[in-house]
């Protein structure tokens, strides 16, 4: 093999120092933009003074038999329950079977709210379609099986349909309509993720890796100094790696708990099939890469956890499927790039001394995102399918599980500390069934952290939680449910007095403008109460408006702390009659910017918003004075 000149050596040499440089930046760059802007909300105390709920715990719990066939007509006292390993009372238990039907609710003309106005049917069944976790190449198969299980799905199948790409979108509103279902699936079409890498094998930095192992094997010279290259340059990809996956995590778990907000409002169980490639909730580097095997480790399990608690909170089962189905190793696809005669050099372009170093990496990196969907699935109550081509099949095996269930209801002992999180296990007389139902809650505040509480100062634009729910166009949260009234501010006469100060004057003042005050009525019942030493029930609750330009942009907001301590007659007046809210709100003569409004429990961190758009408020008609 001939020598290559100096001067070639040189510049190849500076090229794969570019290389690494321009990976480390890259990387940086992205652990940065891990953050997202949240919506800068300003505060004003409010002088405002403002359930207490039957503190019950409920269990639904999906049993099938051993062909994951739905088992029915079991009884109360074919169940037990634990908590903490001791066993409860049963309070109350009912079985669904799908068949239930109730009256949608309804508001007058001219009244927004933020409740889920659907007929209830048993659950509500929302399909998940994750284009952000899912490789393109999978995605036109899935389509075809989503279709063909719609195509055979028995009559009154009702779904609702999201997609996350970049955040979370409806696709289709709860229907039984198979047509619109179909169109909505179809309509999405194959979406690409800047953020998902799958086929290590062809990366950049691989490429480059055996560019540095060539040079290696031409010049056995300088091994020593390329060698020391090439792993920083294989761990500086794997942080690179690492950084897009945990920004693809973030962004899935924000959008889940996104739809358990959307979801809360909605009574009983709600099933979130969820087809996705998933990600690791740990990411690990193959345990025989040669270079720095914790390059790149990254632990997300505390905020999947939180989103469970979420999830679970909120009665939202999700059932994962891997959306790619029966996958193959790299080192079996037809499509592998590089070659399989010298094993040795091959472990050395991976960075690794596995026996098979095309597939180590892709082994490590599935059987994490296959627990992550366990995981999920477990602490939710859903059932996670992967390794199966038959996406149809598993989505009518899903849809039949999950339309009947069992709900038990347990008063939880006394003593246990606000916060805290309690096991719950669930066993069933007989053998031969499996049991799919939430293990773990968190206790409640107790009094005295509800005081202090109040006592705080209201949270500002560093909420994480009021900034996600408040951010534009998110789906509307119903933890807590409210109304809205709006009406049309008269302009003041000559010798009145001024309206009140709006939020979002300034940004119109150069401009013809109208003013409007918003009345927001919260049903209390979804509010937090609780009674203190004093007699009185306790609660603390932040009022949120948001002001945007049709582009997205901010302009205004405001947000008001109550801190209600009632005595119990006026709390069972608010219970039957609301709690009550204004805003004044100046909108633009023309134009499309939307006002969002929240409402944020700050005790049990449950959250309500609104979105209305300015021609929505504009065309409300009526006129106030005030």
């Amino acid at each position: 093999m001939p020598h290559l000149s100096k001067h070639f050596l040189a510049s190849l040499e500076a090229f794969i120092r570019y290389l690494i440089f321009a990976f480390v930046v890259l990387a940086a760059s992205l652990a940065g933009a891990q953050t997202v802007a949240s919506p800068d909300v300003s505060t004003n105390d409010s002088d405002t003074t403002l359930h207490a709920k039957a503190q019950l715990v409920e269990v639904d719990v999906v049993v099938t038999d051993r062909q994951g066939n739905p088992v029915h007509k079991l009884q109360a006292s074919d169940f037990s329950v634990f908590e903490n390993k001791s066993q409860q009372t049963v309070k109350s238990f009912d079985e669904h079977d799908g068949g239930e039907t109730a009256v949608a609710a309804s508001v007058p003309p001219g009244v927004f709210s933020n409740e889920l106005l659907i007929p209830q049917r048993g659950s509500v069944d929302v399909l998940l379609l994750d284009s952000l976790n899912t490789p393109p190449e999978s995605q036109p198969y899935l389509r075809d099986q989503l279709v063909n299980y719609l195509n055979h799905a028995k009559p009154g199948t009702r779904l609702a349909i999201f997609a996350l790409n970049s955040r979370l979108r409806m696709l289709q509103g709860l229907t039984s309509d198979p047509a619109l279902l179909k169109q909505a699936i179809q309509r999405e079409g194959v979406k690409f993720s800047p953020l998902l890498e799958r086929d290590l094998n062809d990366s950049d930095v691989h490429q480059s890796s055996e560019m540095i192992s060539d040079l290696i094997e031409f010049q056995p010279e300088l091994a020593a100094v390329l060698l020391q290259v090439q792993s920083l340059l294989l761990d500086s990809g794997a942080r690179m790696s690492s950084n897009k996956t945990q920004d693809r995590a973030r962004t899935t778990l924000a959008a889940l708990n996104e739809l358990a907000r959307y979801l809360a409002g909605v009574p009983g169980r709600k099933n979130v099939i969820w087809f996705s490639g998933s990600f690791p909730s740990v990411i690990l580097r193959d345990q025989l890469t040669t270079g720095d095997p914790l390059a790149g480790y990254a632990d997300l399990q505390a905020e999947v956890s939180r989103t469970t608690e979420l999830l679970a909170r909120s009665r939202v089962a999700v059932s994962p499927v891997d959306a790619r189905g029966l996958e193959m190793a790299p080192s079996q696809s037809p499509s592998e790039a590089g070659g399989t005669g010298n094993l040795q050099r091959t472990q050395q372009v991976y960075g690794t001394s596995s026996l098979n170093p095309r597939d180590s990496q892709f082994y490590v990196t599935q059987t994490g995102e296959h627990q992550t969907m366990e995981d999920i699935a477990d602490s939710t109550g859903g059932m996670a399918v992967f390794n199966t081509n038959g996406l149809s099949s598993a989505m009518d095996k899903l849809m039949n599980s999950a339309q009947s269930y069992y709900t038990i209801a347990y008063t939880p002992p006394q003593g246990a500390r606000a916060g805290e999180r309690r096991e719950i296990a669930v066993k069933l007389k007989g053998s031969g069934y499996h049991l799919a139902y939430r293990h773990e809650y968190i206790t409640e505040a107790t009094p005295e952290q509800l005081i202090a509480i109040a006592a705080a100062p209201p949270p500002g634009g560093s909420s994480a939680l009021i900034g996600a729910a408040m951010a534009e166009h998110t789906s509307d949260a119903t933890e807590v449910l409210f109304e809205v009234s709006p009406k049309k501010v008269a302009t003041p006469a000559a010798g009145d007095p001024p309206a009140a100060k709006a939020v979002g004057e300034a940004a119109f003042s150069g401009g013809p403008s109208a003013q409007y005050l918003l009345t927001m009525d919260v049903d209390a019942k979804t509010i937090s109460f609780t009674q203190a030493a004093d007699g009185k029930m306790h609660g603390v609750v932040d009022f949120v408006v948001v002001l945007y330009d049709a582009k997205g942009k901010q302009l205004d907001s405001k947000l008001n702390r109550a801190v209600l301590a009632l005595e119990p007659e006026r709390y069972k007046g608010i219970l039957s009659g609301g709690l009550r809210f204004h805003f004044n709100v100046d909108l633009a003569a023309q134009g499309d910017q939307v006002v969002r409004l929240g409402v944020h429990d700050a005790v049990t961190d449950h959250v309500g918003t609104l979105e209305l758009s300015a021609s929505a408020i504009r065309g409300s008609g009526d006129v106030v004075t005030k």
